[in-house]
């Protein structure tokens, strides 16, 4: 059955794709980079954005279809799962309804108030969710850790961009984002600080690498590539736009299924058990090629043969358990 949740999931995939090759265009035609501006009496070598334009609108409008159809698809998941309660529902309680995100137990209580008439078995499984969720499990063991944690964890995320989205249009920030390097000789000691507060913008110096000896700097040689992110950080090096985007796709397509599995039952344990044992016969055949291609002995006729009778049959076993995880999941 073609389930709404599941179609509003693939139109934001399809989205994520456009922006991959959108953004990916928009970094080739600016020239988007750095240029390095040595100092050779003070031993530092400044990493300058560059980019002829600003990125284009439309990638914010991008963004903003795939927050829009990530938000949906557990909203519409929501909904189904108070409809299958059998509770009559008012015109205004159905307006309320929507798949609750909180990145604080205490927030909890109030929340789960949207999903009306779902029981306190299935709650759980909503709970399960939550952002918030495994840091409490680790402090209810003693360990110590910040409620701000759960601000990182992706469903989170797609909370507060897709709040920010319904106000304004998401527009992708040009940021260096973990590629930016230094290469230097032996013997030179180099250190790394931000100069210029993110959002940066061209002409914004990122970073200040300092050398030392300061008569080496000549002998640094500096590269990297500049990349697109979606949040202000203060981090010096953010998650990219593209990365962060497929990171919500992945944990939104984790919640639907374990909303499917646990309320919906829409894949039954029968049909997990068959498809866990396709994924063990999987792992399986994977393990009899890489252990046939590290068997002692001379390669021969015979050998080559049995090691291509094993790859065969670990891609029939590939596309047995991905042909059936569609079929239950997509």
């Amino acid at each position: 059955m073609e389930w709404s949740w599941r179609v509003k999931l693939r139109q934001a995939e399809a989205h994520v794709e456009r922006f991959s090759k959108e953004a990916a265009d928009y970094l080739e035609s600016s020239r988007a980079g750095f240029d390095y501006i040595a100092d050779e009496k003070a031993g530092t070598i400044d990493v300058v954005l560059r980019a002829d334009f600003e990125p284009p609108v439309g990638l914010g409008a991008i963004v903003g279809d795939v927050l829009h159809n990530l938000r949906s698809a557990l909203d519409a998941i929501a909904w189904e799962a108070c409809r299958r309660t059998g509770v009559a529902l008012t015109a205004k309680q159905e307006r309320q309804i929507y798949f609750p995100i909180t990145w604080e137990v205490d927030q909890w209580e109030d929340a789960a108030k949207r999903l009306i008439g779902v029981s306190a078995e299935h709650l759980e499984a909503f709970k399960y969710l939550q952002p918030w969720y495994f840091d409490e499990q680790g402090r209810q063991l003693g360990v110590e850790i910040p409620k701000e944690f759960a601000k990182n964890e992706p469903l989170w995320q797609l909370q507060e961009l897709a709040k920010v989205d319904r106000h304004r249009t998401l527009h992708p920030l040009l940021a260096q984002a973990g590629d930016t390097w230094l290469g230097t000789p032996e013997g030179v000691e180099t250190t790394l600080a931000g100069v210029d507060r993110p959002p940066w913008q061209p002409g914004s110096t990122i970073l200040r690498w300092s050398v030392r000896p300061v008569h080496r700097v000549r002998d640094a040689s500096p590269a990297g590539e500049a990349v697109l992110t979606l949040a202000k950080s203060e981090d010096l090096r953010p998650q990219s736009a593209l990365g962060t985007l497929q990171g919500l796709v992945a944990a939104t397509d984790r919640a639907l299924r374990h909303v499917e599995i646990e309320v919906l039952h829409i894949v039954t344990p029968a049909e997990l058990a068959e498809l866990t044992a396709l994924g063990e016969q999987w792992q399986d055949a994977q393990r009899a090629v890489q252990q046939a291609r590290h068997e002692p002995g001379v390669l021969d006729r015979e050998r080559f043969e049995r090691q291509k009778a094993l790859m065969a049959s670990e891609e029939r076993a590939n596309e047995a358990y991905r042909t059936r995880w569609q079929e239950l999941f997509r």
